[in-house]
């Protein structure tokens, strides 16, 4: 019997697949936050790991 082969994506540095992520952001509009603010760090954090953002997500909701 033959093993099937996965298809898989891979960094050119590494051997490793590259993470697929989505971003999600939730600020108070009570205290005038921005959520691009919040945005920005995540997309730092996954730039430096190598991930791919493939959607962002905002939610200006109001805390309770």
């Amino acid at each position: 019997m033959a093993k099937q082969q996965r298809s898989t994506t891979f960094t050119q540095e590494s051997t490793r697949p590259i993470a697929r992520v989505a971003l999600y952001a939730r600020v108070s509009t009570l205290n005038n936050q921005d959520p691009e603010l919040q945005l920005a760090e995540l997309r730092e954090y996954a730039v430096r790991r190598g991930w791919q953002i493939v959607e962002e997500f905002t939610d200006q909701g109001v805390s309770g």
